[in-house]
């Protein structure tokens, strides 16, 4: 007469699941390791047509602190203001997103 004792049961199933959690664990790791390397290689270039339609900010512009909304007229006096210029220098890299210019 042979036995099933609930013990040998019991042990096959806890190495089936043991498995599968090992299975999980190793699979979100491996998820975990490509969405760091995409990450880590830093921004695509924006696509040409997303490029076309912006506004570049290259060049001089007035700069002045504080806010009055009489300085967003066309008419505005802005000879007293700094002028900054936003021309990327040539070969230039933006570290925060490993963009060009």
């Amino acid at each position: 007469m042979t036995s099933n004792s609930p013990s040998s049961s019991v042990t096959s199933v806890d190495a089936t699941q043991r498995k599968l959690i090992v299975g999980i664990v190793i699979a979100t790791l491996m998820a975990f390791a490509i969405v760091i390397a995409d990450l880590a290689t830093g921004g695509r270039p924006d696509p040409p047509t997303l490029r076309a339609a912006a506004t570049l900010l290259d060049g001089p512009w007035r700069f002045h602190t504080g806010d009055d909304p009489r300085w967003a007229a066309a008419n505005a006096d802005d000879t007293g203001w700094e002028t900054i210029d936003l021309t990327p220098v040539p070969g230039s890299h933006d570290g925060d997103v490993g963009l060009p210019d």
